[in-house]
């Protein structure tokens, strides 16, 4: 995914603003990045307590 110019995310923004299907995509999105780091952190902290038992 590239970065919009500033034209560019300004027609984007007012398109979507008033595209309820646009927004939902949006919105949807969102939550995937949400929950995909949300994701991330627990493997995280899952790895450094698997790492933390086997020493014990």
């Amino acid at each position: 995914m590239g970065i919009l110019s500033l034209p560019e995310a300004a027609a984007f923004e007012e398109h979507y603003i008033t595209c309820a299907r646009c927004a939902g995509i949006v919105e949807s999105a969102d939550r995937y990045v949400e929950a995909m780091r949300e994701a991330a952190r627990m493997l995280r902290g899952f790895g450094r307590k698997r790492a933390d038992t086997a020493t014990d």
